[in-house]
Formats: structure tokens, C-alpha cells, sequence
């Protein structure tokens, strides 16, 4: 049985990263059907350009880049406050650490969009952390989630080196490398949402660890539930 402070901490943290895959879903839908019709946005094209495209030309189109870095404004701080609360939950240091940046990315997108020089770096930040983020969570999650969890992060990765292959990868050849990014992306904003249920779930198990809340919730059973005396011969 978990404690009930640790019940309201897994439940909050369910709450902050299903909430943040649902605002990054719709966000980009959003801001997708208000990209202008004459600018024939395409799903080739950088998940990115919705907030600014690339330097030199630097083309901002609105509403649509309102919407674009609002989106990743807002989820990115529901990022940072649902590591903050793993931590809390946890207190594994590779899963708060990865799970912070991946928030701190985010955020940075919203701050820094497609047409400002910095972006590149933070958006990378955010591709590789998100990534890293759904993998570490294999440490401290139980099957068969940890397992789709795992998955899910390797996924994101495969296809963020294919994407940095450019030209050299056949599968930018095929899908564009918008189309690629969309296979970086949306496994991880599909995963926020996983997470976030499995954090909700009654009495949702966690991998022991020597040092985990597992580890500490089961001390504590053991003492309040002391086994009885046998007697020996």
C-alpha cells in the first residue's frame, strides 16, 4: 500500500504530464489548421516552421506561431512541475535530471521559435531529453509499461538519428524531414498521456529499488506488520 502523501504525488504527477501531452497534441493541431492556406503547409515540413521558419528568411506566419510557441510555453512549464513531482515521487537523480531538461526544452522552443538563431539547440535539447526521459522511466516503473516505456524512447531516438542523417537517410528521402521529426514527436506526446494514466492508476506498482519509494513503503509495511514469532524446537 502506498502512503497517501505518495498517492497524491502520483496522482499530480499524472495529472502534469497527461495534461502536457494533451496541450502539445492539440496545440499543434491547432496551430496546423491556422497556418495560412497560400503557404501550403505540408507535414514535410518542420513541426518548427509553425513558430518561424529557419534564418535567413525567417517567414513568422500568425495566428498560427501565436499558437505554436503558447503551446509550448505552457506545456513545457507542466514539463518542469511534473519532474519536479517525480522527483518528490522517486527521487531517482537520472530520472529527474533527464525529465527536467526535456522540460526545459520545451520551454526554450516557446521562447526561442523556428526563426530565432538558438532554436536548433533547443530543440534539440527537447528531442533528446524527451527520449531519454521515456527510457529512464524503465528504472522506476513496473511491466508491462517500463517495457512500452523503453520502446517508446527508443523509438524517438532511432528516428531523431535518422532525421539528422538528412539526405543521407532513405527514410527522409521517403517521408520528408517533417516526417521523420513527426515520428521523433508524436511517440513521446503519445507516451506523456500513457504516463500520465499510469501514474493515475489506484495503487499503480513501482520497481523496487535499494533506495526508492518502494523500497521505503515496503520497510515501512514491514514494520507495521511485524511477522510472528516462530518457535523453535
Amino acid at each position: 500500500m502506498l502512503t497517501p502523501i505518495r498517492r497524491r504525488l502520483a496522482a499530480v504527477a499524472g495529472i502534469l504530464y497527461s495534461s502536457a501531452g494533451f496541450v502539445l497534441l492539440m496545440g499543434i493541431i491547432t496551430a496546423e489548421t491556422k497556418y495560412p492556406v497560400f503557404r501550403h503547409y505540408t507535414t514535410r515540413q518542420e513541426i518548427s516552421d509553425l513558430g518561424g521558419t529557419k534564418p535567413p528568411h525567417g517567414l513568422v506566419t500568425q495566428p498560427s506561431a501565436m499558437i505554436f510557441d503558447t503551446t509550448m510555453l505552457i506545456a513545457g512549464a507542466l514539463l518542469l512541475a511534473g519532474a519536479f513531482a517525480l522527483w518528490q515521487l522517486y527521487r531517482n537523480r537520472l530520472l529527474t535530471v533527464v525529465s527536467t531538461l526535456f522540460g526545459a526544452g520545451a520551454l526554450l522552443v516557446g521562447i526561442f521559435p523556428g526563426n530565432t538563431t538558438p532554436h536548433p539547440f533547443v530543440a534539440m535539447i527537447a528531442f533528446v531529453f524527451s527520449a531519454l526521459t521515456a527510457i529512464s522511466v524503465f528504472r522506476v516503473t513496473s511491466a508491462p509499461f517500463r517495457f512500452m516505456s523503453l520502446a517508446v524512447g527508443l523509438l524517438s531516438l532511432v528516428a531523431l538519428v535518422a532525421s539528422m542523417l538528412g539526405d543521407n537517410s532513405p527514410i527522409v528521402k521517403s517521408i520528408g524531414i517533417g516526417g521523420v521529426e513527426r515520428w521523433v514527436v508524436f511517440p513521446i506526446i503519445l507516451w506523456l498521456a500513457f504516463f500520465g494514466g499510469y501514474l493515475l492508476a489506484p495503487g499503480h506498482r513501482r520497481q523496487p529499488g535499494r533506495h526508492g519509494p518502494a523500497a521505503v513503503d515496503r520497510s515501512t509495511r514491514a514494520h507495521a506488520e511485524p511477522r510472528a514469532a516462530v518457535p523453535t524446537p
